[in-house]
């Protein structure tokens, strides 16, 4: 008899006295499981990840396939495929008939009254061992025998035996109605034909065991009842005669020559042809038997400074007549300047617009000279006269200063030499009968502020100018009148908040000198401020503005980082500012677009300050919240060093503009390595299963059935992981319960990198990774394995099989080594595709 599955490389293999079993394949209930593993270097501790990951383990069940043969035992031997294997030519081992059984199975001289026992092979050629029919512990496929007696009982037929009984060939006592025959085995019984007492002679009777395989299940998976009746032959033809296989035995029928003996003749028998011998010839007896903000400014302008306690210079009382942006309060005799900064080292010069006067009327004399100078309280000159140019020192806490005159045009007074000290001196005239006569008075000063003082805070003070006028109608050289013109300097620091004190300092690279700790995939800080927290994806800096100098100021506050992301594209990042509470400061009106590098826009706001008033200070918060997608930074050095901000403050009215060009964030690693497994079967080739939440489900096949399966590794991580190699280990039974047909690789994101990887070239290993074979083909690759890989990777003496490993050559260099990497957010698919054993 022949099994359904004729897919399976059936042989009933025979030789004299023995039969063997072709197995359907991978026993029945078998779970295969499947589960991949990575290996790489741990980018947080630069060493071999300690804890491996691993996949979700994939399961096959394995179905049943029926099938099994009875066949004659002997040496005259026909396998199912119709081989004959040995050299009893027009013997076969079933499809036989009543009237025409295999010649050894058909003894002619059977007496009356006797037991005629012939031998038959059991064999189960399904892949059935333990099943819902084994009752008392018994594992193995159930086959309940009946004797079969088609075609006899008709005329010119044998006669049907009135009792047939069968026996396990090791027990010739106890009869039986099924055999339990092992998965791969096979169980030899005898058929024992009771002839009838009353048997005729030369008469025939004629049976044949008769197998039907009982429907069941294994595990749940339920198998039909077999019929032997139905099986098929190759090449896929109906058996014959019901693939039986007879016993016919005829009664003996005896010859006697009853005939006296001479004297002269031997008693010897020869042959029944001799008159003289009488031969009885009995029957042989039993033949023996074998067993898966637009900035105000302030926000709350004060209105115009007042003397004694300068205010935000928003409303001048008059501007410098040569320079407009320098705002100018005039108060009784003194004026108050309020220029704004420059950004140079090159001396600073206001111009304040004075008059001298002379009363108006008949008798006032004309003053031919009026001598200006610089003067104190004494009303003499000070400083150093050079021709009426006066360079006065610093004295107190007065800064220096140089003081020219000129006319309302900007020309140099005229000079003449005072006979009451012989000294140059500028001068204006005012007739007879009185009148005025406007001048310049031309300060200039050293620059206070130059731009980012980065070590001592400039203090600048005020720079006072008592500008005296002496009457040449007079004989000393002493001041007549005086006016009082004064310069407040802007000055300003920007800076990190300093570890002790309040002045800015800008060699920080954050809160305690130490860059500040991100962790990207983190949620956002949220309310006040802490630049201590290193569990969040916000980075805070303390940050703080010195107003130095002598007038108050709002200041328009901007800035942004580059941020490398895991794809290797860059994003700018725009600093937001808060106060200490956590409330953003109001939106300036003017915005900076910054091209990232994927060439989408970053547009960076602007924000605007509190006032913050001469002499004081104001502490914001730069906010930096890196997104999601930013790499792991490697310090100050290495592959993606730590990102740096750019800061600016200006002056919104000093127009002094600072920057902290150094405060770095250190972005934590984030991530791990995921693997999933997908699988599909079929007995057609289902194709390699898509990675769906619903091929991860288990499935199940009958052997030669396709089990494919597609094992996707995903670097979750912020960096590169190094030193890769995927694998299928050999510890996944697939390897020993079903066979290599076909495997590829498809690599997602070794591309667009920056640096570009060099190359991305899939290897394979079947040796635990000592040899390495590059793939073929541009993607997907294909891992081109040869029979004798084939059979390294399947084989099922132990340590042989090291199962599959894949990596990827990402410098070029013809070999896996620990400098390949894989990118941050790339993938590794592994495709293979087995047939069940």
């Amino acid at each position: 008899m022949k099994p359904r599955y004729k897919l399976l490389a059936l042989m009933v293999a025979m030789s004299v006295g023995s039969a063997s079993a072709a197995s359907a394949g991978t026993t029945a209930g078998t779970s295969i499981t499947n589960q991949a593993t990575a290996d790489f270097i741990d980018p947080t501790t630069g060493a071999a990840v300690g804890t491996k990951p691993v996949s979700n383990i994939v399961t096959a069940t394995v179905l049943p396939v029926t099938g099994f043969d009875i066949v004659y035992k002997g040496p005259a031997t026909t396998l199912d495929d119709g081989t004959v294997t040995s050299a009893a030519a027009g013997n076969t081992n079933d499809g036989t008939t009543a009237s025409n059984p295999n010649s050894n199975y058909s003894p002619k001289a059977v007496l009356p009254g006797s037991n005629v026992d012939t031998t038959y092979t059991v064999v189960n050629n399904s892949n059935i061992d333990a099943n819902s029919n084994n009752t008392g512990g018994a594992t193995g496929y159930v086959i309940n025998l009946t004797a079969d007696t088609t075609g006899t009982g008709g005329t010119g037929q044998p006669l049907t035996p009135g009792t047939v009984k069968y026996f396990l060939a090791t027990d010739l006592t106890t009869p039986i109605t099924s055999v339990t025959v092992p998965v791969n085995g096979q169980v030899d019984i005898v058929q024992r034909i009771v002839i009838p007492a009353t048997a005729a002679v030369g008469a025939s009777y004629a049976a044949s065991p008769h197998g039907v395989a009982p429907a069941g299940n294994v595990g749940g998976n339920a198998f039909s009842a077999v019929d032997e009746a139905t099986n098929i032959n190759s090449p896929l033809t109906a058996p014959l005669n019901n693939d039986l296989e007879f016993t016919k035995a005829t009664i003996f029928t005896p010859t006697v020559v009853n005939f006296p003996t001479p004297p002269t003749v031997p008693a010897t028998p020869t042959t029944p042809s001799t008159p003289s011998t009488t031969v009885v010839t009995p029957p042989t007896a039993n033949p023996g038997t074998n067993g898966g903000g637009t900035p105000t400014n302030p926000v709350s302008p004060p209105g115009t400074p007042t003397l004694g306690s300068p205010g935000d210079p928003t409303n001048p009382g008059s501007p410098d007549p040569l320079q407009p942006s320098i705002a100018i309060a005039v108060s009784g005799n003194s004026q108050v300047a309020y220029p704004p900064a420059d950004g140079t080292n090159v001396a600073h010069i206001v111009n304040f617009s004075n008059v001298v006067a002379t009363p108006v009327n008949a008798g006032t004399p004309a003053d031919a000279h009026l001598s200006l100078f610089p003067t104190d309280a004494t009303g003499a000159p000070i400083g150093t006269n050079n021709n009426g140019v006066f360079t006065v020192p610093a004295i107190g806490i007065n800064p220096p200063y140089t003081v020219s005159f000129t006319d309302t045009s900007g020309n140099p007074l005229p000079t003449w030499t005072n006979p009451a000290d012989g000294k140059v001196y500028p001068y204006v005239a005012i007739p007879a009968g009185g009148g005025n006569a406007p001048y310049r008075t031309v300060v200039s000063y050293p620059a206070p502020n130059p731009n980012n003082n980065t070590t001592t805070p400039d203090n600048p003070k005020a720079v006072v100018v008592l500008v005296g006028v002496d009457s040449s109608n007079d004989s000393d050289n002493l001041a007549n009148g005086t006016t009082t013109d004064t310069i407040y300097p802007a000055a300003a620091m920007f800076g990190d908040v300093p570890a002790s004190g309040t002045v800015a300092d800008r060699s920080l690279i954050g809160s305690g000198n130490v860059a500040q700790v991100v962790v990207p995939t983190a949620a956002a800080a949220t309310g006040a401020p802490n630049a201590t927290t290193i569990t969040d994806s916000t980075a805070v800096f303390p940050m703080i503005i010195d107003n130095n100098g002598q007038y108050n100021d709002t200041y328009t506050l901007s800035g942004s980082v580059p941020i490398k992301n895991k794809s290797g594209t860059t994003t700018y990042v725009a600093v937001r500012y808060v106060d200490a509470s956590g409330n953003p400061l109001p939106l300036g009106a003017g915005t900076t677009n910054l091209t990232n590098t994927d060439g989408t826009t970053t547009t960076v706001p602007t924000y605007v300050t509190n006032l913050v008033t001469a002499g004081n200070n104001l502490t914001v918060y730069a906010i930096v919240d890196v997104p999601s997608t930013a790499a792991a930074t490697t310090g100050t050095t290495g592959i993606n060093p730590n990102p740096v901000l750019t800061q600016q403050a200006v002056g919104n009215y000093s127009t002094i503009t600072l920057t902290d060009v150094n405060d770095q964030i250190k972005v934590n690693y984030t991530g791990l390595v995921i693997i999933d497994k997908y699988q599909a079967a079929g007995t057609t080739d289902p194709g390699y299963p898509a990675a769906t939440p619903a091929n991860k489900n288990a499935v199940t096949a009958k052997p030669k059935d396709f089990l494919n399966y597609t094992i996707v590794a995903k670097n979750t991580y912020n960096s590169s992981v190094f030193n890769f190699k995927l694998s299928d280990p050999a510890t996944n039974n697939i390897f020993i319960t079903s066979t290599f047909q076909a495997a590829q690789v498809v690599l997602s994101g070794f591309t667009g990198q920056t640096p570009a990887l060099t190359s991305s070239k899939p290897y394979y290993s079947i040796d635990g990774g000592t040899t390495w074979v590059a793939s073929t083909g541009t993607g997907p690759y294909t891992l081109a394995l040869t029979p004798t890989d084939i059979a390294t990777l399947n084989s099922t003496v132990t340590g042989t099989s090291k199962g599959l490993l894949i990596a990827v050559d990402t410098d070029n260099n013809g070999a896996i080594t620990a400098a390949d990497s894989v990118p941050a957010g790339a993938t590794i698919e592994l495709d293979i595709k087995t047939k069940v054993n």
